[in-house]
C-alpha cells in the first residue's frame, strides 16, 4: 500500500506514515488519509497561531518600548544614556536656588497601550530615578517629557514638579507611582492623552 498523502509505500499494519508523519485509516485492507482529521488540525493550527499573534504581539511591542540601557552613573549624562524605566533621558540640568538643589529632567518617551499607561509611565521614571538613582538628594524635581507625533513632529506631552516631601514619601517605597499625579505640582498634559 501507498501513503494517499505523500505516496511512500506503507505496510498494512501501521496507523501512521513514517514518511510524513499522516495519520491514516485502515478499513477494509486500504489506506486512506483522514481527511476529517488534518482539517481539524489545519482549523487548531490557524486558531493557536491566532490566539499567540492576539497575546504575544502587544505584549511584545511594550516589551521592546520599554527596553532600555540603564547606568548607575547619575554624573554625567548625555543624551541618549537613559536612566529612566520608559523613554530615553535626553537632558538634565542641576542647580540651586534659594538653598534649595533643583534637578530639570528633559525625557523622550513613547507611546503606550493607553492613554493613562503613557502618562503613568512618567510617574515610574521618577519613582526609578529617586529609588535606584539617588534622586531623593533633591529638594525638586521638574520633569518634562516630550514624544514623537502622528505627523512627525516632536512635542511636549507632560510636564510636572515633584517637591520633597513627595520625593521622600517615594524614596520610601511607601507611595505609588501611578498616584503621583494627584500629588504633584504644575502638572500639564497634553490634551488628546487626558481624552
Amino acid at each position: 500500500m501507498n501513503c494517499k498523502k505523500c505516496g511512500k509505500p506503507i505496510e498494512n499494519t501501521l496507523f501512521i506514515c513514517p514518511d510524513c508523519l499522516e495519520k491514516l485509516n485502515t478499513t477494509n485492507n486500504t489506506i486512506t488519509v483522514n481527511k476529517a482529521t488534518q482539517n481539524n488540525n489545519s482549523n487548531n493550527l490557524a486558531t493557536m497561531i491566532i490566539i499567540c499573534l492576539l497575546v504575544f504581539v502587544p505584549i511584545f511591542c511594550l516589551l521592546i518600548g520599554s527596553h532600555n540601557n540603564h547606568s548607575n552613573d547619575t554624573s554625567s549624562r548625555k543624551k541618549n544614556d537613559s536612566l529612566l524605566q520608559f523613554g530615553t533621558l535626553l537632558e538634565t540640568n542641576e542647580y540651586t536656588e534659594d538653598g534649595e538643589k533643583i534637578i530639570v529632567i528633559k525625557a523622550k518617551i513613547t507611546g503606550s497601550l493607553t492613554n493613562n499607561m503613557t502618562i503613568d509611565q512618567n510617574y515610574f521614571n521618577i519613582e526609578y530615578l529617586i529609588k535606584n538613582h539617588n534622586f531623593n538628594k533633591y529638594d525638586t524635581i521638574v520633569y518634562w517629557a516630550v514624544a514623537d507625533m502622528t505627523d512627525g513632529s516632536e512635542s511636549k506631552v507632560i510636564s510636572f514638579t515633584v517637591d520633597k516631601p513627595l520625593i521622600d514619601k517615594v524614596a520610601s517605597g511607601k507611595f505609588p507611582a501611578n498616584q503621583m499625579g494627584k500629588y504633584v505640582s504644575d502638572l500639564w498634559i497634553l490634551p488628546s492623552l487626558t481624552e
